[in-house]
């Protein structure tokens, strides 16, 4: 019973995980795009948007080695775990869509 505890969390950890990636990612892109859109307002909003973007990088990275990390801990645990089939599957798709964002 311990180790489906301990895999409904990892699974709803990486689930968070997976959907606070995919929300950076997003957001990165809409941080270029107004970058881009921005550069000739002058050297003052180019350098606040460069910084925006180095700050959004770093969470972005932190996040991924979190979820790489989480990613790990769920495939061990499925591994060994002979329990609940509903469980093992939603952790198999969750597990899935995380490895597609960390590659």
């Amino acid at each position: 019973m311990a180790e489906g505890r301990e895999l409904k969390v990892q699974v709803g950890a990486l689930r968070r995980l997976s959907k606070e990636l995919t929300i950076y990612l997003r957001e990165k892109e809409e941080l270029e795009d107004s970058a881009r859109e921005r550069r000739h307002e002058g050297e003052f909003e180019a350098k606040r948007l460069d910084n925006l973007l180095e700050e959004h990088e770093g969470a972005m990275r932190q996040t991924s080695v979190r979820l790489n990390s989480t990613v790990g801990k769920v495939e061990t645990l499925l591994a060994s775990f002979e329990g609940d089939e509903e469980l093992s599957r939603e952790a198999r798709e969750v597990l899935e869509q995380a490895r597609r964002l960390c590659s």
